[in-house]
C-alpha cells in the first residue's frame, strides 16, 4: 500500500458508515453478536474519552435499525456477517432509540435540560415519519 493510499484513524468520527468506509476501521461488529447472545436489559458503555463509545453505539444503530436503505451492505465484509443467519436475521429489524450526550456540555442545569429535551425531540421526530 502506498503512503497516498493510507487511511486516517477515525478520531472524532462517530458516524459508523463514514468511519468504516473512509477511515482505518477496526472491526468491532462482534459486539453485535455479544449483545444478541447476552440479551442485556440495559447496556452501559463506559470507556475513556476517544475510545469509540459513540461510534460503537452508531454501529449498533445502523445494524439493528429499520431503514428505507439496505444497510446490510455496511456489514457484509465484517465479522458479524460470518456468524450466521441467526445474527444476520436481526439486521434492519428494529426501531432504535439512539441518544448520545457527547455534545451536552453546558454550565447550567437549565441549558443541559434544554439540550437533552432537544435530543429527545429529534429522536422522536426520526421515528414519527
Amino acid at each position: 500500500m502506498r503512503a497516498s493510499e493510507k487511511k486516517m484513524l477515525p478520531i472524532g468520527i462517530s458516524d459508523y458508515v463514514r468511519a468504516q468506509s473512509e477511515y482505518y476501521y477496526v472491526d468491532k461488529t462482534l459486539m453485535i453478536k455479544e449483545f444478541l447472545d447476552k440479551k442485556p436489559l440495559v447496556s452501559l458503555f463506559t470507556r475513556p474519552r476517544r475510545f469509540g463509545k459513540t461510534l460503537n453505539m452508531d454501529m449498533l444503530r445502523v445494524f439493528f435499525e429499520i431503514s428505507n436503505e439496505d444497510t446490510s451492505k455496511y456489514f457484509k465484509d465484517k465479522a458479524i456477517w460470518n456468524c450466521g443467519e441467526l445474527y444476520r436475521s436481526h439486521q434492519g429489524k428494529y426501531p432504535v432509540i439512539f441518544l448520545s450526550f457527547k455534545d451536552v456540555k453546558f454550565d447550567s442545569w437549565e441549558l443541559t435540560l434544554a439540550k437533552i429535551s432537544e435530543l429527545l425531540q429529534e429522536e422522536f421526530g426520526r421515528h414519527i415519519g
